[in-house]
């Protein structure tokens, strides 16, 4: 696609709302990789459903005829729409449509707007559970903050005793693991695997299964070769 098809597609009414801030999708590679591993997990974990739309690092504009007011979630999760390819998310083009549940990953130049103004917006806008990761325990008291609107203020969520918070919203648990802001299936303890671990896993129980199969054809051998030693054959003659 040409790039001024792209731009017509940021136009809404004549007026321009653009795609991208012109920054970077995160601070640093460790930001990246822990927006890319929640955001397929999320994907991964929402793929049968496909009025889930999960993006990732994208403009969500809420007052039609307003380009700033907009924020840009590092991932936000919206029910009830398509997942199609969009620019940036209009609200006022998606039914009314808002996020669910919004997410920031904290980083030294981010994490006092994640829960200042950040965290303003989200509230005032109705946004049900927001939550804060700091994926190298720098920046926040908690690796992890998260807040659920309860008739229009935010109120904190706690930690569970198995560690992690719960998304109502999502159905799942929300686990620290390093890096890595780990989804937990609520149904079944289940983690959500990364995609490289899903891989990593694959990998190796198809190994497992060529080792056993060797295995069986080894020990076939070896009694083929028992039953020829006392002269009988290996096919019962």
């Amino acid at each position: 696609m040409a790039t001024t098809e792209l731009i017509d597609l940021d136009i809404d009414d004549g007026i321009y709302y653009p795609s991208s801030d012109g920054e970077p999708i995160a601070e640093t590679p460790t930001h990246v990789r822990c927006m890319v591993w929640l955001f397929e997990a999320l994907e991964d974990f929402f793929r049968d459903q496909p009025d889930m739309y999960i993006a990732i690092n994208m403009n969500w504009y809420w007052e039609k005829g307003n380009p700033k007011a907009r924020r840009d979630p590092d991932v936000m999760v919206i029910p009830g729409v398509e997942a199609k390819d969009r620019n940036s998310f209009r609200s006022w083009n998606e039914g009314g449509a808002i996020p669910t549940v919004c997410f920031e990953m904290a980083s030294k130049k981010t994490w006092k707007k994640a829960i200042g103004v950040v965290k303003d917006d989200y509230e005032v806008n109705g946004v049900k559970e927001y939550f804060i990761f700091d994926p190298r325990f720098q920046f926040l008291e908690d690796p992890l903050l998260g807040f659920r609107l309860v008739k229009g203020r935010y109120t904190p969520i706690r930690w569970e005793m198995e560690g992690g918070m719960i998304s109502r919203q999502l159905g799942v648990r929300l686990a620290p693991e390093g890096e890595i802001l780990r989804v937990v299936d609520r149904a079944t303890g289940e983690k959500v695997l990364t995609r490289r671990e899903r891989i990593e896993q694959e990998r190796r129980l198809a190994e497992q299964e060529r080792a056993r199969a060797q295995e069986l054809l080894n020990e076939n051998e070896r009694l083929r070769a028992m039953l020829r030693g006392q002269g009988r054959s290996p096919n019962g003659g």
